[in-house]
């Protein structure tokens, strides 16, 4: 059984991952995935290979009563045989709502976001899983949905496996206390695949890539492991105005071996200061956390 300690501070960060998992099934009743969870806010895992009431959804949400959960993307079947390709399924910690959180699914200019409101702040969360083949048609609606400036999509977080390359490319690099390398990102992938679209698209909206930028990923690490050699395709990306509060960015590796859980990708994790969000009469509820491997409440991304 998880500690419990009671908290009457107001909740003053967000964690946030996004973890292409290879799959769902064989880990819903994983106890060290389950608890690895545990340690996010919100949690968004691609690859599930999912279909629509695949009984694997119903086991793992028994295992996460404190998870709301949002059924982002089914995966789709292609062949007769074998499993589902893709599928995403968001979890939002229940909690949050006791600080006046709350979360919705919104869809301005047609295209599918998840939205964290506080009284009239909101934070726009960009869910975005890209396959190689066919990568520009795929793209094609997330660019058009943030190019309609009549219904701006601002205060955006973009995580997700883009399944692009951008080697060392290099955006102009403001100032900020998350930022190791004020001379622009580096990584340990120095090849380029689509990489010049991704940025393009960043830099028309604003913007700033974290992968190979912030102190708890300052050499750029890999995110994707094969025998032919290793990438990094899972990014994450968010608003220059909203750099001031982003505490820290990782690919958050483990102890032992090159990845867990049997996927062939790492978790990329993102932790935001709530300060830009946070509504004081919200905020001073008192609740229990349960504290897994690490608690809640700790500076995750350090």
């Amino acid at each position: 059984m998880s500690a419990k300690r009671e908290v009457s501070a107001p909740i003053q960060s967000l964690n946030i991952t996004s973890y292409n998992i290879r799959g769902l099934e064989g880990k819903q009743n994983n106890k060290e995935f389950i608890k690895y969870l545990r340690n996010f806010d919100v949690y968004i895992l691609l690859e599930t290979h999912t279909l629509p009431n695949a009984p694997v959804i119903e086991d793992f949400e028994k295992q996460q009563p404190d998870f709301d959960f949002l059924h982002w993307k089914d995966a789709t079947k292609v062949f007769r045989r074998g499993r589902g390709i893709g599928g995403c399924i968001i979890g939002i910690r229940k909690s949050l709502k006791e600080f006046g959180i709350s979360h919705s699914t919104v869809e301005p200019n047609g295209f599918k976001l998840l939205q964290l409101r506080m009284g009239d702040k909101k934070l726009n969360i960009v869910p975005l899983y890209i396959h190689t083949i066919g990568w520009d048609e795929e793209f094609e609606p997330v660019k058009k949905a943030f190019e309609n400036k009549e219904t701006p999509i601002d205060n955006v977080i973009v995580m997700g496996d883009v399944n692009i390359r951008i080697g060392e490319i290099k955006q102009p690099v403001e100032p900020n206390p998350c930022v190791a390398n004020t001379n622009g990102r580096l990584s340990h992938d120095k090849k380029r695949k689509n990489g010049s679209k991704f940025l393009s698209f960043c830099a028309d909206n604003k913007l700033q890539i974290l992968n190979g930028l912030t102190h708890g990923d300052s050499e750029g690490s890999y995110t994707y492991f094969s025998a032919i050699g290793n990438s990094t395709i899972d990014l994450a990306a968010v608003s220059h105005n909203l750099m001031a509060s982003v505490i820290d960015f990782k690919v958050d590796k483990p102890e032992e071996g090159q990845t867990r859980h049997g996927s062939d990708h790492l978790p990329i994790c993102l932790q935001m200061d709530l300060s830009f969000l946070r509504n004081s009469q919200h905020c001073t509820k008192r609740f229990d956390i349960g504290l897994g491997n690490k608690g809640r409440g700790s500076n995750y991304c350090s």
